[in-house]
């Protein structure tokens, strides 16, 4: 999906409604409009809210599951949702359903994707000030780590700075 979102959509559709103003302008946003919802698959009244429907979104472990409804809380401004759960089994199916329209869920999907991938990448660079915070390595320098940049690097000494200083030497100390 391209850079798109609801709220986009709704302020085109706004200056597209709007009784006054700048009739090329209403006309442009006009064409823009009709352009998005046919890539999209959206009607007039998916973009007023009014055609409600069960969506379902994917996921595959429990950080996506909570990054999921953390994203579906923000667009939707609703908790609720709906954990799909094959009773026969007890088997979680690893979905979450909620209620929203077409514009919604298209907003949903586009900012869990970006946001799953933006995560992905923040847990590297954690994953990596961790080992480097308490030493998890061999002392010889193979030389076959990437080369950081300097912003980088700067973000490792900082998370590496926000981390617990916690050793293994201390804890066996403490129980001598």
């Amino acid at each position: 999906m391209k850079n798109t979102n609801s709220e986009l959509l709704k302020k085109i559709y706004a200056v597209v409604e709007h009784d006054g103003g700048n009739e090329n302008e209403k006309t442009n946003a006009r064409r823009i409009l009709n352009k998005l919802m046919r890539e999209h698959g959206l009607t007039d009244a998916d973009l007023q809210g009014v055609c409600i429907e069960t969506h379902t979104f994917k996921y595959k472990n429990d950080w996506e599951r909570r990054l999921l409804i953390q994203v579906i809380t923000k667009i939707t401004n609703k908790k609720e949702s709906y954990k799909y759960k094959n009773t026969a089994t007890k088997i979680i199916i690893k979905k979450i359903g909620v209620d929203c329209t077409k514009a919604q869920a298209l907003e949903i999907m586009f900012m869990f994707n970006f946001y799953n991938k933006l995560w992905q990448e923040e847990k590297e660079m954690f994953f990596v000030a961790f080992i480097q915070k308490h030493h998890i390595f061999c002392n010889s320098s193979s030389g076959n780590g990437k080369k950081l940049s300097d912003e980088e690097v700067e973000r490792l000494l900082m998370m590496m700075e926000c981390m617990q200083d916690k050793s293994p030497l201390k804890q066996v100390e403490h129980h001598i």
